[in-house]
């Protein structure tokens, strides 16, 4: 793995331990802000577009998994 992948996964990581931190603290509004960031850097990592976006079965389960997590976020606020 690149040193700049290791650093891009280490900041996704301390995003997430963030965002646990901050919900256990009832501080929901950042607590998002960091699920968000460490969500997007999982996906988005540097060496992850040469590896996954090179067919459509290679990218089924990143958005089988999106579906299902928009669809979780959009049941509990009651919207479609």
């Amino acid at each position: 793995m690149k040193e700049e992948t290791k650093n891009w996964l280490d900041q996704a990581k301390e995003h997430f331990d963030d965002m646990e931190y901050l919900y256990n603290g009832s501080r929901y509004s950042m607590a998002v802000y960091c699920a968000h960031q460490a969500l997007e850097k999982r996906v988005r990592y540097p060496d992850f577009q040469t590896y996954t976006y090179t067919s459509k079965a290679k990218i089924k389960p990143t958005i089988d998994k999106t579906k299902e997590v928009y669809s979780w976020i959009s049941a509990r606020l009651n919207q479609p």
